[in-house]
């Protein structure tokens, strides 16, 4: 079933972790959103787990270093999970050749596995 609530406020004395997605969440691409610093700062003094959630392709470790520069304070974090670790991961099991399909500014393959080479046109 679906709850609605007012705000966190409302419902962060009954769970310990909350998985936040980031962009147009959180934040705009550049700065965190209205009310979101003091939301976060709320929930890490209250000792919550606080994991970031993306899809973007990057690495994990690429995607938590450009979160300060968005506002975030890496003190309130956890972790994060996001669809690049989730990739090279997947893809670390087994498969030899992926083809990437996106545009060419999105070509950084890092979340390929060394045993996994890029396609050739």
């Amino acid at each position: 079933p679906r709850l609605m609530v007012e705000g966190l406020r409302a419902v962060s004395d009954r769970y310990s972790v909350f998985l936040l997605d980031q962009y147009g969440v959180l934040h705009n691409g550049e700065a965190l959103l209205p009310g979101v610093e003091e939301a976060l700062e709320a929930l890490a003094a209250a000792g919550k787990t606080l994991v970031v959630v993306s899809n973007t392709s990057k690495r994990r470790a690429a995607l938590v270093a450009e979160l300060p520069g968005r506002g975030f304070r890496p003190e309130w974090l956890a972790g994060a999970v996001c669809s690049g670790e989730l990739c090279h991961s997947a893809l670390g099991s087994g498969y030899r050749r992926a083809l990437f399909l996106g545009w060419e500014r999105d070509g950084d393959c890092s979340y390929l596995p060394s045993n996994v080479r890029p396609a050739s046109s």
